[in-house]
């Protein structure tokens, strides 16, 4: 999935393809032209509506490039699984793994590239409200369940209370 134009000095690898119900094609691969010089890739990802004789522009899926030179890149262990992928008609889920800024590890990351345009905002209104109640509902049931069980630790607190005054009183 090269670019035009872009410098062949960059390697683009380990491509992933899924197909989605529709029958478009979506491809994700670790590209290292954003880290110029540096041991560092990031995620892109393009789409074919008509079995890969044309191609979308390439779209950079990672918000920051990954350094390699932390993780299980280094240490001796040169570890290229391409990013994951799975295709809806609406949407592309990809996952790869990603320097943590907190430290010399890898975290596991996932973005979801949205292809069809979102509901009109009139038209998202029940489905937020249906959301709402449905957060609310949860919210009162956990409060109801949180009540029981403290009623039932207090009477039981209480009962061992008074055991424990009853036992004092006889001695």
């Amino acid at each position: 999935m090269r670019k035009p134009g872009l410098a062949q000095r960059y390697s683009q690898f380990n491509p992933n393809l899924s197909v989605g119900p529709d029958g478009r094609v979506d491809v994700v691969w670790w590209d290292f032209r954003d880290g110029a010089g540096l041991y560092a890739t990031d995620v892109y990802y393009a789409y074919s509506n008509d079995n890969g004789s044309t191609w979308s522009r390439n779209f950079r899926v990672t918000d920051q490039s990954i350094d390699r030179k932390v993780g299980t890149w280094s240490n001796n262990y040169d570890y290229r699984a391409p990013p994951s992928i799975a295709s809806t008609d609406e949407t592309v889920l990809v996952g790869w793994d990603q320097t943590s800024p907190d430290g010399p590890w890898q975290d596991l990351m996932t973005a979801t590239v949205q292809l069809t345009e979102p509901p009109a905002d009139d038209a998202a209104i029940p489905y937020v409200l249906a959301a709402l109640l449905g957060l609310a509902a949860g919210g009162v049931a956990l409060l109801v369940v949180a009540r029981a069980v403290r009623t039932r630790h207090d009477a039981a607190r209480r009962d061992a209370d008074v055991r424990e005054e009853e036992a004092a009183s006889r001695r």
